[in-house]
């Protein structure tokens, strides 16, 4: 008995000893061939079972497999390898799954996905990679350069850059040329791109054509930018993304201004000779360059403070030129922290995004933080899609802000271009403790001290702005699907000016060489006050801009195919949207209180304005494409818009668009192998389109109310 249960064990141990020579550790890790980097969380499965693990963070992994086993590498958008174990080290490089143009699905109106083959329309898309490889904080920026037809504009440099895209050209002189931008499938106003964080876009799909946006009626008639979120982890499996940017900033270029000679505007005697004409003494108060060439001697800048004291300075332009250096290094920090888990089907997705700024100018600064959270759920045939989107941001700017000179009322580069060369303004910046640099002593008779537009002059807002939509899909059927969309955005801004009352001595009032002579008396206070409701933007436009928007999207959605080649697709639906805005103002430029900014506490009557504005719409629509053996495709769309800007006998009109695509090299037998053409299409399109592109009915409220009391 002893000697049968030896034998056993034996037998059990070889078995045992076999198994475990069978197995191997394999170790290795996965790179990508683009840029060589390690690709975190591709699956890794021995092919033919579902045992399998995942790629860490570093791309490495670590598995036990059968000798003659095969590992199976998968990933989202790379090629799927298999390779077969022959050593217990595999490092593996993935390629970049390459699709044809006709495969790739995209984004098109309504938020409707289909295969680009099918489009019979100018579009192109634009993924997350493309978008944010150059680290954009404006979302709008991220664009330049990357479509056919798109101009993306910068039209103010300030602390928080304002840019302006446009599709198809401006075809308006006073209305309204941006494209319309659509995220998640509802229509947003332009001014809100700025609060859409780069690293949430997972595509953005451009419809340039007319018949691109024909779904879309009046409002796409510039063209449209649909712009989809991300939605669950790319991988599967969870991943926590952060991202740090910072930039610096300087100014590109400075106005080509002369640096030969001083200050003279026309005095006359004694600093003109009366016999030739010549400019022969430079004027110590002047703020234009007319006068004598520089010649490096000590000369008088200014006029004599109450106690005698002088600037006596070189009669030359300093390095580098006072003018040019008022600007300074402006930087701006970016972070973004980001989670997402699940999958395209059932996912989620948070997202918190910071960025910090200071500008060129002193003492400007700007800050936003945007906070996002997306989730997917798919339960049998309901899929519910909810997104809701937070941001808020503060300016604090002197720009486009003036002095107390009614005559050098335009901006602080104004003043700066009406400042002598040789006046040294960087000794200017005290200008409390330095009597050189307050109202009194400033040398400049006609222009004040820059310096004190930077601290006395000064816009400060702030813009808070929700975004948020739900979408209910039920699919019944292969063949129908319906879709319900409810979706809001809007927001509030705020924002006060304020200039500080400016206090003459007698003696600066005595002197006809200061400004306080020009003015000839103190000036009081000034503050005015804005709050608007509508975008979380200051103003409004004819278009969207500056609205806030209410919309309900009910879609069906029919798709079968016939007699095994014709492929149908038809889209019925149904949009309602209100836009709204109301801004009030009140202002005074007679202050009680130095340094109180209160409207509650003036001399006199504020002035005070109410603005505000509403649009409704009601829309109908239908889409039907039909599609022969995947390569010939015919689509046709009809909109009806009821708009409420238009008078009642005129509010109703249609938007008919017929568009067609052939895809030659599927569809000629000896284009399909061609090595020297890869992929042929042919479209065209019939459209008509129109523009609504008026402001809406508005009331406008201007009243004066009863003078407060001092508090």
């Amino acid at each position: 008995m002893k000697k049968l249960l030896l034998v056993s064990l034996c037998f059990l141990m070889l078995c045992i000893t076999q198994v475990f020579a069978q197995n191997r550790t394999v170790t290795g890790t996965v790179t990508a061939k683009d840029d060589g980097l390690p690709i975190p969380g591709v699956s890794v499965k021995i092919k033919g079972t579902n045992t399998g693990v995942q790629t860490g963070t570093n791309g490495k992994f670590t598995i036990s497999v059968p000798a003659s086993g095969v590992l199976v590498f998968t990933y989202v958008g790379f090629t799927t390898t298999q390779i077969p174990v022959t050593g217990t080290v595999m490092n593996v490089v993935l390629e970049t799954a390459s699709q044809q143009l006709g495969e790739v699905v995209v984004t098109g109106a309504l938020g409707i996905k289909r295969e680009a083959r099918s489009q019979g329309y100018a579009a192109t898309q634009i993924d997350n990679k493309a978008l944010t490889e150059a680290h954009p904080t404006n979302f709008t920026n991220g664009l330049t350069a990357k479509a056919p037809g798109l101009i993306v504009s910068t039209i103010d440099n300030g602390i928080d850059p304002q840019t302006r895209f446009t599709l198809r050209g401006n075809r308006h002189i006073n209305g309204n040329n941006f494209a319309l931008v659509v995220l998640n499938g509802v229509p947003v106003s332009p001014n809100e791109v700025n609060t859409i964080n780069p690293d949430d876009i997972e595509s953005v799909n451009i419809l340039n054509g007319a018949g691109a946006a024909a779904l879309y009626g009046s409002e796409a008639s510039n063209g449209a930018l649909v712009i989809t979120t991300k939605r669950g982890s790319p991988s599967g499996a969870p991943q926590v993304t952060y991202t740090n940017t910072f930039q610096l900033e300087n100014i590109s270029y400075f106005p080509d201004v002369q640096t030969e000679f001083g200050g003279y505007g026309g005095e006359g005697f004694p600093f003109q000779d009366p016999i030739t004409g010549f400019i022969t003494k430079e004027v110590p108060y002047e703020n234009q360059s007319y006068g004598p060439k520089y010649d490096g001697s000590l000369q008088l800048l200014g006029s004599p403070l109450a106690n005698g004291a002088v600037q006596m300075l070189p009669y030359k332009t300093p390095s580098p030129d006072p003018r040019l250096a008022f600007f300074v290094t402006g930087h701006s920090e970016e972070n973004n922290v980001s989670y997402a888990s699940g999958d395209a089907s059932n996912g989620l997705n948070l997202s918190i995004n910071r960025l910090d700024r200071t500008g060129t100018l002193p003492f400007d600064t700007y800050n936003r933080t945007i906070g996002r959270i997306t989730a997917t759920k798919t339960t049998g045939i309901l899929t519910l899609d909810v997104t809701a989107s937070f941001s808020q941001d503060n300016t604090s700017t002197s720009e486009g802000n003036s002095g107390f000179l009614p005559f050098d009322d335009g901006s602080i580069l104004t003043t700066l271009l009406n400042t002598p060369s040789w006046a040294p303004l960087q000794s200017y910046k005290d200008i409390v403790n330095n009597p050189f640099a307050d109202q009194n002593g400033f040398f400049n008779a006609y222009g004040i001290n820059p310096y004190w537009i930077v601290n006395n002059s000064r816009t400060n807002s702030r813009s808070d702005v929700f975004n948020g939509s739900v979408n209910a899909i039920l699919r019944p059927t292969k063949w129908m699907d319906a879709t319900y969309r409810l979706a809001y955005n809007g927001g509030t801004y705020q924002s006060q000016y304020t200039r500080a009352e400016t206090d003459f001595s007698q003696y600066a009032l005595n002197l006809s060489t200061t400004a306080a002579f020009e003015v000839g008396a103190n000036i009081p206070g000034q503050v005015a006050n804005t709050k608007e409701f509508g975008d979380g933007s200051n103003g409004t436009g004819a278009g969207p801009q500056g609205y806030s928007r209410i919309q309900q999207d009910m879609l069906l959605n029919f798709h079968k195919t016939f007699f095994n080649n014709f492929k149908t697709d038809l889209v019925l639906g149904s949009t309602i949207w209100q836009e709204y805005y109301d801004q009030m103002t009140n202002s005074s430029t007679n202050l009680l209180v130095n340094g109180f900014y209160n409207i509650g506490s003036i001399l006199g009557v504020p002035a005070t304005t109410e603005n505000t504005g509403e649009i409704r719409q009601i829309a109908y629509f239908g889409d039907l494409t039909i599609g022969y053996k995947n390569f010939a495709f015919l689509e046709g769309s009809l909109r009806n818009d009821n708009d409420s800007r238009l008078a009642a006998a005129n509010r109703s009109f249609f938007y008919p668009s017929i568009k067609g695509s052939l895809v030659l090299t599927d569809m000629i037998p000896a284009l399909k192998n061609s090595k020297a053409l890869s992929y042929a299409k042919v479209r065209a399109s019939d459209s008509q389109v129109g523009d609504v592109n008026i402001s809406p009915s508005s009331r406008y409220l201007s009243r004066r109310q009863a003078p407060h009391s001092p508090a």
